[in-house]
């Protein structure tokens, strides 16, 4: 745990992980409830707060309008950059405290941390912007490619990144490990 942030303990001890967990179980559970549904829409392949399937924007945006989705896209965002600035700065800072093989560790865990929250990161930034303003074609589809590879690039990036994942994976497929060591002598 971060040394400053050990005040905190108290959020996660015991049955307050249950607690959280329960919180965020009713919170996608009462969303239905005061917003109204979301219709897909066909033409940019996404769920979208105005769907535009009417001709009528003005009652189409007045009937799916909702001022909880903004305010909650807008805290998940800016919740999110800012604790992912606060984590990258306290492992540049503890580059310094650390020293050897734990610091090593450490940056590559960070490393590989970081790429997973990245492409979450990316997806509700355009996703909010989405909401807010006129996005060009390629900005939607990119966003849908982060949105892809924010639920499919973990498994690559543990892949790569982990070895003993990456060893017991090859295993399945057939490559084993050598655990002998051969050596040669010249004559």
């Amino acid at each position: 745990m971060i040394p400053s942030a050990s005040f905190l303990r108290f959020l996660f001890k015991g049955k307050a992980l249950v607690f959280w967990m329960v919180l965020c179980v009713l919170y996608m559970a009462i969303q239905p409830f005061i917003n109204r549904t979301h219709p897909y829409n066909t033409v940019i392949s996404s769920y979208i707060s105005y769907p535009v399937i009417t001709d009528d924007a003005a009652t189409e945006s007045a009937y799916f309008a909702a001022l909880f989705v903004p305010i909650h896209n807008i805290t998940v965002v800016v919740l999110s950059f800012s604790l992912y600035t606060l984590i990258c700065a306290y492992v540049i800072r503890m580059k310094g405290i650390v020293k050897g093989t734990h610091y090593k560790s450490q940056v590559q865990l960070f490393v590989q941390a970081l790429l997973i929250c990245t492409t979450t990161a990316i997806t509700s930034l355009l996703y909010v912007l989405l909401g807010f303003i006129t996005l060009s074609r390629s900005l939607i589809i990119a966003m849908n490619v982060f949105w892809q590879l924010s639920h499919g690039l973990h498994g690559f990036i543990y892949f790569f990144f982990n070895r003993s994942i990456r060893n017991e994976v090859l295993g399945i497929f057939g490559r084993k490990k050598s655990d002998h060591i051969t050596t040669v002598t010249a004559r």
